[in-house]
């Protein structure tokens, strides 16, 4: 399972073109997906293991601060019964991340109309380091994951999966970060998580900001690693059956 945010809707045609992609994955993206906005949220299915034609979208209900904050695209939210019942969701939290839990709680409301199912869930929470006023802090959105029965990975806020800032080759100099202070004042926090029901496991968490599995401490996207965000990957096993494995 790979969990995409903020893709442009071409990105599927690249996906579907290219022989390596194309032979391992199937796409899954919203009905709703945005041809305006480069934000959408969308699934790879590993071939062999998942059939995308059991796929079916549903509809998150939102309340209406939350749904204030979402726009088409930001929420794939999806069922499956083979080869396991399982909801799968991706989704991209505005900037501030102040729609994480209101879209998180709306995921959790529809999981319970689907009992036998169990959610994996990719998200760009925007959680953020320390506790600022008008932003998402990331101990406190995992303290709401937990409340809600779910497990979480990484299930700790420590380690940053952004760390980049404005230079001065841009229009808004009063935006502009001094290259010293780049891993103080630039946006360097932990926003990505996959959120999964208790008894999955995970383990083997890994960071890449470097395209070849490696994760170094310094601002990207670089000219090698095109992404903002890094690549967070795991493994999920089913604490109930050896032998489960995503």
């Amino acid at each position: 399972l790979v969990f995409v945010q903020e893709a442009a809707a071409s990105f599927a045609a690249v996906v579907e073109a290219d022989p390596v992609m194309s032979s391992r994955f199937s796409m899954v993206v919203p009905q709703a997906v945005s041809t305006k906005r480069s934000q959408n949220s969308m699934i790879l299915l590993r071939k062999g293991l998942f059939e995308v034609t059991q796929v079916r979208e549903i509809e998150a209900q939102f309340t209406p601060e939350t749904k204030s904050s979402v726009s088409a695209g930001d929420l794939l939210l999806v069922e499956m019964t083979q080869p396991a019942k399982l909801l799968l969701a991706s989704f991209h939290g505005d900037t501030n991340g102040l729609a994480t839990k209101g879209v998180v709680e709306a995921v959790h409301a529809a999981a319970q109309k689907y009992p036998e199912h169990q959610l994996i869930f990719g998200m760009d929470a925007n959680a953020h380091f320390g506790r600022n006023k008008g932003r998402l802090a990331a101990a406190d959105y995992l303290t709401h994951v937990a409340s809600l029965g779910y497990g979480v990975a990484p299930a700790k806020a420590t380690e940053p999966t952004t760390y980049n800032a404005r230079t001065y080759l841009q229009t808004q100099l009063a935006k502009a970060v001094p290259r010293a202070e780049a891993a103080k004042l630039g946006d360097r926090n932990p926003k990505d998580y996959v959120v999964f029901s208790d008894n999955w496991k995970a383990a083997d968490l890994g960071r890449d900001n470097t395209g070849d599995r490696r994760f170094v401490d310094t601002v990207f996207p670089t000219t090698v690693f095109p992404s903002d965000h890094a690549v967070l990957s795991m493994v999920l096993s089913d604490s109930n059956c050896d032998s489960d494995e995503l």
